[in-house]
């Protein structure tokens, strides 16, 4: 099974630039089973700041597998898990 993990920052400017509606957005996605297939998993999570937003100019930063987004918002992440769940296989036919 392939795990899309996407760590999205909670710390405030993240949160106040449109953290939650990311993360709300990738969860609708998760509760709809049928758009990606049964051997893909995705895993959201909101996690601490960690700077990379400059203190607000690149905010909100999303980190999907390991590749850092900065300045997102739910349709370009959805496009990432899509583009990743695709390269896997996981898209069903």
């Amino acid at each position: 099974m392939t795990t899309i993990l996407v760590e999205v920052c909670a710390g405030t400017q993240c949160t106040i630039m449109g953290a939650m509606d990311i993360i709300n957005a990738v969860e609708g996605l998760r509760e709809l089973r049928q758009e990606i297939g049964p051997d893909c998993e995705i895993e959201v999570r909101p996690v601490p700041c960690n700077h990379a937003c400059n203190n607000g100019p690149d905010a909100p930063v999303v980190i999907i597998n390991g590749e850092l987004m900065r300045k997102t918002d739910s349709e370009s992440v959805m496009e990432r898990i899509f583009e990743i769940a695709a390269a896997c296989g996981c898209l069903p036919r």
